[in-house]
């Protein structure tokens, strides 16, 4: 824990920032096709233990709803696009 994002193990796979933070979307999706990022290791700005688990269910339920896109299946309803 702290302000030092540690995402070193993901570079060159992800695109971080300069604060060594991964950058995601609001679904989470990071600049890698089928990879999602949540918490404090993400660009989001705001580091409160209350935001990490809400951005974690967004990064599953997106996870979900790719995995459902590629079997040609439906994706959840809540994703508005």
């Amino acid at each position: 824990m702290g302000y030092i994002a540690k995402a070193d193990f993901v570079k060159g796979l992800v695109q971080l920032n300069n604060s060594n933070e991964i950058i995601v979307d609001k679904y989470c999706a990071t600049s890698r096709q089928e990879t999602f990022a949540a918490g404090d290791v993400t660009d989001v700005p705001y580091k409160q233990a209350v935001i990490s688990p809400g951005q974690g269910s967004i990064a599953a339920l997106s996870a979900y709803n790719y995995i459902q896109k590629l079997k040609g299946g439906k994706s959840s309803p809540v994703k508005a696009d």
